[in-house]
C-alpha cells in the first residue's frame, strides 16, 4: 500500500518518512564554515602565506555563524 501512496506523490511532495529539509541546509552551513577554515590552512601550509588579523577575524566570523 505504501509503494501505491509514494507513486501517487506529486512533484517536491514528500512521504511521511522523509528526512525534513532543514537537516541539510544545516550540514551546508556548517561545510561553509569549514571551507573557509581549509581554504587558510592550505594557504599557510601549501603556499606558505602568512595571515594577519583581519584574515584570522573573518575566518572567526565564518566559523561562529
Amino acid at each position: 500500500m505504501s509503494s501505491k501512496r509514494s507513486s501517487r506523490l506529486r512533484a517536491g511532495q514528500r512521504s511521511a518518512g522523509a528526512q525534513p529539509a532543514y537537516k541539510r541546509t544545516a550540514v551546508r552551513a556548517q561545510l561553509r564554515g569549514a571551507e573557509m577554515l581549509f581554504a587558510a590552512l592550505l594557504a599557510v601550509t601549501c603556499l606558505h602565506r602568512t595571515l594577519n588579523r583581519l584574515h584570522y577575524t573573518g575566518i572567526a566570523c565564518c566559523l561562529v555563524r
